[in-house]
Formats: C-alpha cells, sequence, structure tokens
C-alpha cells in the first residue's frame, strides 16, 4: 500500500505511474492501483494502456462497471465507456447498439481504426 499512497501523493505522472506499477507487482489484485494508473495513462495519451488497466479494474472490482463512466475528464470517460462496452459485447457479441457505442467513445478518443471497425460491425449485424 506505501507504493500506492505514494504514487497517489505524486505530482510527476511517470513517478506516480511507477509508483502503482510497483504496487502492482507487490499486489496484482490492487484494483486501486490499477484505476489510478489507468487514469494517468490517459492523461498521457496512452489508450491503450489505459484500457487494459480499466478492464483489469472490472476483473477484480465488477462493482466498478456501474460507475465507470461517471468520474474523470471527457478522455476518462471515453476510455470507461470502452471497457465497459467491451465487457458487454464478451457477454452480448451479437447485439449492434454495443458497437455502435464502443465507436462512438473510441473516435472520441482519436482511435479511428478501432472506431471504424466497430462501426463496421454494426453494420454486419443489423443486416
Amino acid at each position: 500500500m506505501a507504493y500506492h499512497h505514494r504514487g497517489c501523493a505524486q505530482s510527476d505522472n511517470d513517478k506516480a505511474i511507477a509508483d502503482f506499477s510497483e504496487a502492482i507487482r507487490l499486489d496484482p489484485k490492487n484494483w486501486a492501483a490499477y484505476y489510478n494508473r489507468g487514469g494517468l495513462y490517459g492523461r498521457k495519451g496512452e489508450y491503450d494502456k489505459a484500457i487494459a488497466d480499466f478492464t483489469e479494474v472490472i476483473r477484480l472490482d465488477p462493482v466498478y462497471k456501474n460507475r465507470a463512466i461517471s468520474y474523470g475528464t471527457k478522455d476518462d470517460k471515453a476510455i470507461a465507456a470502452i471497457v465497459v462496452f467491451t465487457e458487454a459485447i464478451r457477454l452480448n457479441p451479437t447485439n449492434p447498439e454495443l458497437y455502435k457505442n464502443r465507436a462512438i467513445a473510441y473516435r472520441k478518443i482519436g482511435d479511428t481504426a478501432k472506431s471504424a471497425s466497430d462501426e463496421k460491425k454494426t453494420r454486419e449485424l443489423k443486416k
């Protein structure tokens, strides 16, 4: 927990990420360290890393799904939405609305390739 707490107190994002990473190495079930590190990755524009961390948060703390979109900046909300829609797609892969909504979230973070892929899948499922 010391690394996690120090990460929260850091003003340097890279040092905070290093502290959260060490906290995760020492306690791989520390969902809060993944959550905090994911937020910092999102602010740095490292969206794939942020999404991976938020996905791990949902795996470790499923209650997070219910509050994911209510936190953070516009990018944080888009990343959280991607994670939530990805999990929903895993559970219901034939629902075109889930792909459509995830495409919108990908567009918000500037990932046009993944957005286009989800838009294509939406069209395929609606046929």
